[in-house]
C-alpha cells in the first residue's frame, strides 16, 4: 500500500510504500526504512517483501528532495547529486522523516481498528542505506556531526545500517558514535567507496568499532560496492549483486528476530560462533557484545559477601 502523509510542522510531505504480512493473527513489528541520496521507496524491495513475509510491517519511506526525481531524465545527473547532497549531508531530513512516520502510526494505532490490530508499536526498528543509514543512526543516538539538536529516539529498539557516511576524525569518533543506544547490524563492501560523498571503503566500519553501549555486528562483503544495497541503476548483468541481496535480506531478518520480534534461538544464534555460517565465502561478519548480567543466586551472594568481610 502507498501513503502520502503530511507533516504540517515541517510543511512537508512524507510518501511512504507499505509492506505487510498477507495475514496475520498478532500485532507484527515495525520496521522504518529509508533510502540514500537519489533513491526512493521503490527501491530495496528485496527487504521490504523479505521482511513482510516474515511477519513484520515494513514502512519504506520517500525521502523529498533527496529522491530519485533529482536525477531523473536531467541531462547531468550526477551535477544535480552533489548540488543537494550538502543540504541532506546531515541526515537530519531523513530521522525526522522518520520520526513524523513513528508520530503518524501511533495516531493510526489509536484512531484506526485495522492498523491498531496489525501494528506492535513497541516493536519498532528502523533501517537505512547511504544518507538513510546515517539517519537511522542518529534515532538510536549518534551524535548528530552538524552539532544540532540531538534526535535519540527511544522508540525504535534495534537498527539496521548499510553503508552510512561517516566521521573519519579518530579524535571525534569516540565521542559521535559510543552514544548510540541500540543494537546495530551494519552492512559494507570491500569496494564500498563513497559516489558523492568522500568515505572511503575502509572507514565504513568506524561506527562499529567505536560503538560501546549496544550489541553490534559488521557484514563486510568481498567486492561489493556502494550501490549494490539498493541496486546499480545501470544494468550490469552482475548475478553476484541479487546474490548478496538475498544473504542481506536474509542475516537482516535473523537481526530482526532476535533484537525486535524477541526470537530468543536467534538471539542466541547470533551470539554463537556459528554466525559466520551466515556469509559463508562471500565475506566476513563481526561482532562485539554488551555483557548479559546474570542475576546472582543468593549463595553466590553469601558467598561474595564472605570474601568481602575477610
Amino acid at each position: 500500500k502507498y501513503g502520502n502523509w503530511f507533516d504540517s510542522a515541517r510543511n512537508r510531505y512524507v510518501p511512504v510504500k507499505i509492506y505487510y504480512p498477507h495475514k496475520t493473527s498478532s500485532h507484527c513489528p515495525i520496521i522504518l526504512f529509508s533510502h540514500g541520496l537519489g533513491g526512493s521507496y521503490e527501491r530495496c524491495k528485496y527487504l521490504g517483501t523479505k521482511w513482510a513475509a516474515s511477519g513484520f510491517v515494513s514502512l519504506h519511506i520517500n525521502h523529498a528532495g533527496c529522491d530519485d526525481s533529482v536525477w531523473k531524465n536531467n541531462i547531468r545527473p550526477m551535477k544535480e547529486l552533489r548540488e543537494i547532497y550538502p543540504y541532506f549531508v546531515s541526515g537530519r531530513i531523513h530521522a525526522n522523516d522518520v520520526r513524523f512516520v513513528i508520530d503518524q502510526l501511533e495516531l493510526l494505532a489509536k484512531n484506526d481498528p485495522v492498523w491498531e490490530q496489525m501494528l506492535d508499536m513497541s516493536r519498532i526498528g528502523a533501517a537505512g542505506y547511504d544518507l538513510g543509514g546515517l539517519g537511522t543512526l542518529l534515532l538510536a543516538g549518534q551524535l548528530p556531526l552538524d552539532r544540532g539538536e540531538y534526535l535519540y529516539d527511544s522508540r525504535v529498539k534495534a537498527i539496521i545500517v548499510m553503508s552510512p557516511p561517516v566521521n573519519s576524525s579518530p579524535y571525534a569518533a569516540s565521542a559521535i558514535y559510543e552514544t548510540v543506544q541500540t543494537p546495530v547490524l551494519f552492512f559494507t563492501g570491500t569496494e564500498d567507496n563513497g559516489i558523492i560523498g568522500t568515505t572511503k571503503a575502509p572507514q565504513r566500519r568506524i561506527p562499529f568499532d567505536h560503538l560501546i553501549n549496544a550489541d553490534r555486528f559488521l557484514v563486510t562483503y568481498n567486492g561489493a560496492d556502494h550501490l549494490v544495497y539498493g541496486g546499480h541503476i545501470l544494468p550490469i548483468n552482475n548475478r553476484n549483486e541479487k546474490l548478496l541481496q538475498n544473504n542481506i535480506a536474509e542475516v537482516s531478518l535473523i537481526f530482526w528476530k532476535a533484537y525486535l520480534a524477541g526470537d530468543p534461538k536467534m538471539y542466541q544464534y547470533l551470539r554463537k560462533n556459528a554466525i559466520g555460517n551466515l556469509i559463508g565465502h562471500a565475506g566476513t561478519i563481526e561482532r562485539k557484545l554488551v555483557p548479559v548480567l546474570v542475576p546472582m543466586t543468593s549463595a553466590e551472594m553469601d558467598k561474595n559477601s564472605s570474601a568481602a568481610i575477610e
